[in-house]
């Protein structure tokens, strides 16, 4: 079952899920949370990060991570969703760099870094609360259209739609699967802007199928859509 929330404006969006994702922290302080990349989630991270400051919350005892990354990519390199969330996130909080998980996207064997990567996600019992975008062809993380319900964390070729945003990028990502995302227990989906009405509407409304990933978390116990997409 999907909760939905509406925004107006996206401020109180993210304000919303900031003190949401706080209430988590402050019930498991040892929560494991799955990050996104991309521009959607960073004014989410921007008042985590205030309120981390502002001592409202610690992330001392939290795990992260990432949801995908771009196939192949040093983790250094500038352009690596590795270093978006370090430098937009997680550089800013007390989170121990130990408990900082991302795929490597400049393993020479990305089958065996996939296997390694659900084998860590197992070991730190799975995702207590999973943060996503959408895109507008109904990806979720690198899930792009056609991904089955039962995939795993594995090399994907991205769609047009894709790697239109960032051309000069490899045309390959690692990703968690969709059934990785959805043994999280607890998934916060963000929308904003018009450009993305189509595709939530489309996994809202329509019936659970591979044409539109995201339709997937209709299969999930809980999962909230916070949407701005005026």
């Amino acid at each position: 079952m999907i909760q939905i929330y509406f925004y107006d404006f996206p401020n109180k969006l993210y304000d919303d899920v900031a003190l949401k994702i706080k209430s988590k922290l402050k019930a498991k302080p040892d929560s494991v949370l799955g990050l996104a990349a991309g521009s959607t989630p960073i004014p989410l991270y921007q008042r985590l990060i205030q309120m981390y400051k502002n001592k409202e919350i610690s992330f001392k005892d939290v795990h992260t991570f990432n949801l995908d990354e771009y196939y192949p990519l040093a983790k250094s390199d500038p352009h690596s969703f590795n270093v978006l969330i370090q430098n937009e996130f997680l550089k800013h909080i007390n989170i121990k760099e130990k408990n900082r998980f991302s795929l490597d996207g400049s393993a020479k064997d990305p089958e065996h870094e996939c296997e390694r990567y659900e084998k860590l996600l197992k070991k730190y019992g799975g995702i207590d609360l999973q943060i996503l975008g959408i895109g507008t062809n109904g990806h979720i993380a690198f899930n792009e259209p056609g991904s089955t319900v039962d995939s795993k964390t594995r090399l994907v070729n991205l769609a047009k739609e894709t790697t239109n945003h960032n051309p000069k990028l490899p045309k390959q990502g690692l990703t968690m699967g969709i059934a990785t995302i959805l043994k999280a227990r607890e998934i916060l989906l963000i929308a904003v802007g018009k450009n993305k009405e189509a595709a939530v509407q489309n996994a809202l409304n329509q019936e659970v199928s591979a044409n539109n990933p995201t339709s997937y978390l209709q299969l999930h116990s809980k999962t909230e859509f916070y949407l701005s997409l005026k």
